[in-house]
Order: structure tokens, then sequence, then C-alpha cells
């Protein structure tokens, strides 16, 4: 619930793209931390940190498409957003079964900071909300 509170102020202070490249550091920094994490103590705040950026994502990925959608395409894509959580909840759980041993659980763990990469490699093609350049200034020419 913490992400989620402060995944709406972000929204709106630093705008769709910026918090979401916020969020996407937040899960790269949490999924270091797991991956090469020396004891219990370090894995238990990195998942602290993870869980604070799935709220954060929760709330803000759904605002950013349905501004950036066209109207015709935002309910599908509020729809594909809960259905890629889930894929991605079956993709964990697949990856689990081969990677949850004594010694190939860091490579678990490191799905999650590939992931963030991967997503920071996207980053540049991120647009800015047009709703929130307009909010912003009514006259924004980048809207």
């Amino acid at each position: 619930p913490f992400g989620a509170v402060v995944g709406g102020k972000m929204a709106d202070s630093r705008g769709r793209r910026g918090a979401l490249l916020l969020c996407t550091w937040t899960f790269l920094l949490g999924g270091c931390l797991q991956t090469f994490a020396p004891d219990m103590y370090t894995i238990i705040l990195s998942r602290f940190i993870i869980g604070f950026a799935s709220g954060y994502s929760s709330v803000l990925v759904p605002i950013y498409l349905g501004e950036l959608a066209p109207p015709t395409l935002r309910g599908m894509l509020g729809t594909l957003t809960q259905f890629a959580l889930v894929i991605g909840i079956l993709i964990a759980d697949l990856l689990a079964f081969p990677f949850a041993t004594e010694n190939g659980w860091r490579v678990l763990f490191g799905v999650t900071s590939l992931t963030a990469f991967a997503q920071l490699l996207c980053s540049p093609f991120l647009l800015e909300s047009p709703r929130w350049l307009l909010n912003r200034d009514p006259k924004s020419l980048r809207a």
C-alpha cells in the first residue's frame, strides 16, 4: 500500500514517464540487493523495496496506459495490464521450479534485475502523457 500511495503522488509531481523511470530504478535497486544479498536481513530489505515498487507500478501503469491509449483501446489495455500481471506470476512460478535450489536461488532473484534493466533499455521510447503535459501547461507544444 505504501508504494501505491507514493506512485500516485509521483505521477502527479514528476509526470508519468518520470515516475515510471523512478519505479524502474527502484525495481533495479531491489533486484540487485536481493541477488547479491550477503544475509537474510538484506533479502528482507530488498523484498520490501521490490514490494514498494510493485505497489508503485500497480497504480502508475494503468494511469499511463489510460492517458496514452486511444479511447477505443483503453478498456482492452486495462485488461491486458491485469493479464500481463497474471502471466508474470505464472512465469515466476515456472522459473522457481528449476532455480529454487541451494545454488540457483540467486539466478532466480536476478530475473528482477534483468527485467528492470530491459525496461531501462526501452525507456528512451517512453512518451510523456499528453494529459499530464497539458495539465502542467495548457499551451504545451509537446502534448
